[in-house]
Parts: C-alpha cells; sequence; structure tokens
C-alpha cells in the first residue's frame, strides 16, 4: 500500500481528491484502497458487475480523477 501511495502521489493525487477503484473484487482492491488513505485521498468504488449506464453516471457526478 506504500509504494501504491507512493504512486498516486507521483500521478498528482493530493489529500481530498477523490479516486475512482474499477477493478473485481480481489486483493488489490483492498491494497488500492489503503494507499489512497494513506495519502488522504477518497476512493469512489465502482464494482465490475455494475452496467454501463451506472458507471457512467458515477463517474460523471462523483469528480473523481
Amino acid at each position: 500500500a506504500e509504494r501504491m501511495a507512493s504512486l498516486f502521489r507521483h500521478v498528482g493525487i493530493c489529500p481530498g481528491d477523490k479516486v475512482c477503484l474499477y477493478a473485481i473484487n480481489r486483493n488489490e482492491w483492498m491494497v488500492a484502497d489503503i494507499a489512497a488513505q494513506l495519502i488522504g485521498a477518497v476512493t469512489v468504488p465502482i464494482y465490475s458487475t455494475l452496467g454501463d449506464d451506472r458507471i457512467n453516471y458515477v463517474l460523471s457526478h462523483s469528480e473523481t480523477k
């Protein structure tokens, strides 16, 4: 999680930013969520089981990076 947090910082994610996580349920999801928390970012989960309409809605209304 520390390495991923460093990568998040490197690509310009800052405290308070919203970060979209789109993936199937797996261990890496938790690592990405913890990494975002380590730098003070907020995760917006998008599950792979959502349909395209819902995914587009979340992306359009969540102000994620």
